[in-house]
């Protein structure tokens, strides 16, 4: 059986595994869970092993040539590495301002009309407070470090995206 849009109030928890949920309508009894609440896990199932992750884009303006393909440099990591950084900001990096990427890379994507998204970094976060605020300004410094010639294509848009981190670094 496969529920969508029931809200979960509680994970039902028994023997060492989650053997159920309960939601608006009702308790339900199931073999497999699969709880798809991304980086508001731990709201719903404190012992998940899921913390926060933000991560910044630039939207530009048309490119005014064609750009096939992804372009990324090899700063981004890989899911081993991601792992290791997957864990809540700690009290002394909040005092001090934890702004600072965990990862930050180069990448370029052309969107159909012409505009492209450029980022990208990865922060521990704390959610619902804004942080790295001067994101977009770093990106766009990696940007043209990587590639001078962007520099007079227009930002229309920078925005952050939270995505759950696990100890695996698997989303």
């Amino acid at each position: 059986e496969v529920r969508t849009g029931d809200r979960v109030a509680q994970v039902a928890v028994g023997g060492g595994r989650v053997q159920g949920l309960v939601t608006d309508s009702g308790r339900h009894a199931f073999d497999a869970v699969v709880l798809a609440a991304g980086p508001w896990l731990p709201d719903l199932w404190r012992p998940a092993p899921v913390s926060v992750g933000r991560g910044w884009v630039l939207r530009t303006g048309r490119l005014g040539f064609r750009l096939p393909w992804i372009v990324e440099d090899s700063g981004w990591p890989d899911q081993d590495q991601l792992g290791r950084v997957s864990r809540p900001p700690t009290l002394g990096e909040v005092a001090g301002g934890h702004d600072e990427p965990v990862v930050q890379a180069f990448v370029i994507a052309q969107l159909p009309g012409g505009e492209a998204l450029v980022g990208a970094s990865l922060s521990p976060s704390l959610r619902d407070a804004y942080e790295g605020v001067d994101m977009p300004r770093r990106i766009a410094a990696h940007a043209l470090a990587a590639a001078p010639g962007l520099a007079e294509i227009p930002i229309t848009a920078s925005w952050f995206g939270l995505r759950p981190m696990t100890p695996d670094g698997m989303p």
